[in-house]
């Protein structure tokens, strides 16, 4: 990727940079819009309201000489285009249709801090050479602190949208498809973060060490700067029907781990069955062969048969392996169980589904393991019958 962002870094700049992002908008604002009109509405608001204050910004970098005022305002635009991205990417991933603005913390702190940065630019007029060149005649306190506080605003906006993706990665059941392309956007934040981190890196080295390695550090950022670019373009102007053949085998091979893990949670439960044959709870779990049982009900099943065996148990949290070693023993020597026992059962865990495959996973290892030695204990039974 660092060899391919090198043409790109060449080809591309940051004026061909702008083009591709008011092009890639205007195709994701449409698929949004698509998606929910009512909500999209609101959304392409924002997204709008971030692109104008990315396209001031970047004209102020051309007027030339640098004025104080001016470098305030490009600054200051782009701080507001990540914040109201942020504000359309939380409203849309979340599905929030109400969401405060104006009295928003993070609107609030960037309108402080942009007021403070007022005094700051004014303070080094005289010095508005970017961090990001080789050499900055004479930099004051001001002109650092000033650097700073565009850096670190930038760096704090890009990490919490990295984080509204990853939450929403992790806790919203998504399609394949669009877990695909979140994840993209997920990886072109992440990547902007670390860049922004490079750039905040190069101050404090400068002050207290040396600045010998501010050169490289800004390298790193510059060609991360298209492969940044590649990813939030793939993330939200490719189309649904690339990601939906990107995700085609993810799709059959989450359909084939689902099918397992529901054959698993069926061997869980006919094995409480088989130590539990009382006709209260056999009635429970009966099932025909043409008849697929829900997950909630084989859970159901299995937690009330959990209940009366591991009262017999001494088991104070809940443990997969112990649980898994317990029921096989109790199936090796055919023991019946009918009345509760004496210990209290441990509180099922949070994600009872994961927990049970777990135990099931275990419990079929050993029975596999030792099928010998369960089948031998069958026939001496029947011997001594």
């Amino acid at each position: 990727m660092i060899i391919l962002s090198l043409p790109l870094t060449v080809a591309i700049g940051r004026y061909g940079i702008l083009p591709l992002l008011v092009i890639g908008a205007s195709f994701h604002a449409r698929r949004i819009y698509q998606d929910n009109k009512r909500l999209g509405i609101l959304v392409i608001i924002k997204m709008l309201l971030g692109i104008g204050l990315l396209l001031i910004s970047a004209l102020t970098a051309l007027v030339k000489p640098t004025i104080w005022w001016v470098h305030w305002i490009g600054s200051t635009s782009f701080h507001f285009s990540i914040l109201f991205s942020y504000f359309a990417i939380d409203q849309y991933i979340n599905n929030k249709f109400d969401l405060e603005i104006i009295r928003n913390r993070l609107f609030i702190g960037l309108v402080i801090l942009s007021l403070f940065r007022i005094y700051l630019e004014f303070e080094r007029r005289n010095n508005l050479y970017s961090f990001m060149e080789n050499e900055v005649p004479s930099p004051t306190f001001n002109y650092y602190i000033s650097t700073l506080l565009h850096y670190l605003p930038a760096l704090y906006l890009n990490a919490i949208i990295a984080n509204l993706y990853w939450v929403n990665i992790r806790k919203a059941k998504l399609t394949p498809s669009y877990f695909i392309r979140r994840l993209f956007c997920l990886c072109g934040f992440v990547m902007a973060t670390f860049a922004f981190i490079s750039l905040t890196a190069t101050i404090p080295l400068a002050i207290f060490f040396t600045d010998q390695y501010r050169p490289y550090l800004n390298n790193v950022y510059h060609l991360g700067k298209p492969i940044i670019l590649l990813f939030l373009m793939a993330g939200m102007t490719f189309p649904n029907r690339l990601f939906k053949a990107i995700a085609w085998p993810i799709e059959k091979f989450l359909i084939w781990r689902d099918r397992e893990q529901y054959k698993l949670l069926i061997y869980l439960m006919d094995s409480y069955n088989t130590i539990i044959p009382s006709q209260q709870y056999r009635s429970r779990i009966k099932r025909s062969a043409d008849y697929v049982m829900p997950v909630k009900r084989i859970n159901a099943s299995i937690g009330d048969g959990r209940l009366l065996v591991l009262s017999h148990l001494a088991l104070h949290d809940p443990n997969p392996q112990k649980e898994a070693e317990y029921i096989f023993h109790l199936l090796r020597d055919q023991v019946v169980i009918q009345t509760p026992g004496s210990f209290q059962p441990p509180q099922s865990p949070h994600d009872i589904t994961k927990y049970n495959i777990k135990v099931a996973k275990r419990l079929k290892a050993l029975i596999n393991a030792n099928q010998g030695i369960l089948e031998f204990h069958q026939v001496s039974d029947k011997v001594n019958q």
